[in-house]
């Protein structure tokens, strides 16, 4: 059941961990104070503007009681992992962002790019995250947005660092202690690009908040040159993983230290020679085969390596169901895998 959108939340309902008792590292203690601070003005915010649906209200039956589950404006990815690992991603419209055409007619996304892009069968397929992108774009248009991020996403965090338990001491005793949270991973982007240097810099802030927190993004902004200084800052923070996506027709992508390539292949599981420094593999013809099954009732080849290179473990090969045919989404995740986001802590 879901609260009204105008009913306000009870802040002191919503149990976070007490930390009063504790000695904090002052560092740590400052990103603490930070996460709360936010948090309070997220929930400001989503009551004097509901439409945005900034917080997924639920609550328990009986009860008066409000319990955000989740920030509604991330969703969820069966590819980046399990929701209740918290592995969120953010997507905004592709028309405004990748597909938009900058002054000299160019756009951040190749024309190959265009062609065979997924996110336009999201349309049809997946009709709430395309709504969802839309509502986030308002958000990002905001100058409190890298604010509106890092309180949506506290929402999380604060319920997970710290986290509390009982630790077995070496004389047998059991000690409280705060002991360290499973990871969480936040894709930027599985619609939609990075296409001014104002939004970068608002990923820089949200990602030296959210330290605890891996990101990762495969872009194709690196096509403009006025945006190039800022996402390579981005590059270069411990926490945030930036993939530079290359295809046949996009050009080559400059050479970073802390940013490694992505290929992008073609139907035919054909493209340009991989680069040293391309990371992983992608392969156009999974997303059509898994939406829409086998391509001219030929199965996916196994596909484990391309000119050197990892393909995603995701799309190296499809099972199909025995019964219907239809193709089944394998078991591996972003989260499992950690190639694009070596930095994900256990």
């Amino acid at each position: 059941m879901y609260g009204d959108a105008d009913e306000p939340i009870d802040l002191d309902s919503i149990e976070i961990p007490d930390l009063s008792d504790f000695e904090l590292d002052p560092d740590f203690e400052a990103h603490y104070d930070l996460l709360r601070t936010c948090r309070e003005h997220v929930h400001q915010v989503h009551h004097q503007n509901p439409d945005l649906e900034i917080l997924w209200i639920a609550r328990k039956r009986k009860s008066k009681r409000a319990k955000p589950v989740k920030p509604a404006m991330f969703s969820s990815d069966a590819k980046v992992g399990k929701v209740l690992q918290q592995q969120l991603t953010w997507n905004i419209p592709m028309e405004i962002s990748c597909l938009r055409p900058w002054a000299d007619g160019g756009t951040i996304a190749s024309d190959f790019c265009k062609e065979r892009c997924y996110g336009k069968d999201w349309k049809q397929n997946k009709p709430e995250t395309v709504e969802r992108s839309e509502k986030n774009e308002i958000i990002r248009q905001r100058p409190d947005f890298a604010q509106l991020v890092i309180g949506a996403f506290a929402e999380i965090e604060l319920r997970r660092i710290p986290r509390l338990g009982k630790v077995r001491q070496p004389d047998g005793n059991m000690e409280e202690r705060i002991i360290s949270a499973p990871p969480s991973l936040f894709r930027v982007h599985g619609i939609g690009d990075f296409d001014s240097e104002r939004y970068i810099r608002a990923w820089i802030e949200i990602a030296k908040a959210l330290r605890y927190t891996t990101f990762f993004a495969y872009t194709r902004s690196w096509r403009r040159p006025e945006l190039r200084k800022a996402l390579r800052e981005l590059a270069a923070l411990p926490n945030f993983h930036v993939l530079l996506s290359y295809d046949k027709r996009s050009g080559s992508p400059p050479l970073w230290k802390n940013a490694p390539t992505a290929l992008l292949l073609d139907f035919d599981d054909r493209g340009p020679r991989a680069r040293k420094d391309t990371r992983v593999v992608f392969r156009t013809q999974y997303f059509f085969v898994l939406q829409y099954g086998r391509v001219r009732n030929i199965p996916l080849p196994v596909m484990r390596k391309y000119d050197g290179r990892l393909v995603c473990p995701h799309e190296q090969r499809i099972k199909y169901d025995k019964g219907t045919g239809k193709a089944l989404p394998p078991d591996v995740t972003c989260f499992d895998c950690k190639v694009c986001c070596p930095s994900l802590r256990m």
